[in-house]
């Protein structure tokens, strides 16, 4: 947990940024400026933990499954569709989005036999 916390949910090059090392929150005009950049770094953070998942079990790199058996969320795209929908507000279908980008999901909706 505290590693997620550490590497993944936080930055501390971006606090130092906002605090000048005199804190450990931000405030007043910065706090805003420190939340935003914080916001977008984890989005990305997460995105590359999801495509890095979907390309290792697209490639056979990784054999165990992505989803839990019978769960409502059984592929990337529909976990990508269920986090815009929950987290970020009128964005539409991201895998639209991701396409424009380059990137694409590769892992179909699994198989029940093969999961």
């Amino acid at each position: 947990r505290r590693f997620i916390v550490n590497r993944v949910l936080s930055d501390s090059k971006v606090l130092r940024k906002y605090t000048k090392g005199r804190c450990k929150v931000p405030s007043m005009k910065f706090e805003a400026n420190y939340k935003a950049e914080i916001q977008g770094l984890v989005l990305y953070r997460l995105f590359v933990i999801v495509f890095f998942l979907d390309r290792a079990k697209s490639k056979g790199i990784l054999t165990q499954r992505l989803f839990v058996r019978g769960s409502q969320v059984n592929s990337t795209s529909a976990f990508l569709h269920e986090f815009c929908k929950e987290f970020l507000a009128a964005e539409g279908n991201i895998l639209k989005h991701i396409a424009r980008m380059g990137l694409e999901v590769c892992v179909p909706r699994p198989d029940p036999i093969n999961e």
